[in-house]
């Protein structure tokens, strides 16, 4: 396994992250959740101290599905970066998306977020796949 790809395949998928529950969709994610401006800021004040290792956590938890995606690519003959889509896709439709419906359905939130984040998890491995896959 090419360990460079995986963390370059990590960092790719964490500002996918950013940019979609930022700039791209933050209000609707914000809404679907009904959490308004002023909770959201008011949140970010509180959690100012534990925002550091909450983002270092979430990106070894990137760093861990990068890891476990790239054995499932190197299972491959010969890996490119069309296998590393599909084999992203694969393990989103298999374990992510199966997770987040479960979620979806006990939690009872909207379906519309549920579509939300599913789908930030679709783009992001299979992003994570087309690096790992394709780096040489």
């Amino acid at each position: 396994m090419n360990y460079v790809a995986i963390v370059v395949a990590a960092i790719a998928a964490f500002l996918v992250g950013w940019l979609w529950y930022g700039p791209l969709f933050g209000k609707q994610w914000m809404s679907l959740m009904g959490i308004t401006k002023k909770e959201m800021e008011k949140g970010k004040k509180e959690m100012q101290e534990q925002m550091p290792v909450m983002i270092l956590v979430g990106f070894l938890a990137t760093l861990a599905m990068a890891f476990v995606l790239a054995f499932f690519v190197s299972l491959a003959q010969s890996p490119n970066a069309l296998w590393g889509m599909c084999a992203g896709a694969i393990a989103w439709f298999g374990f992510v998306m199966t997770v987040l419906l479960n979620s979806f359905l006990y939690e009872k939130r909207p379906i519309s977020l549920w579509m939300l984040n599913a789908a930030h998890y679709l783009v992001a491995l299979v992003l994570m796949g087309a690096i790992i896959g394709g780096w040489r």
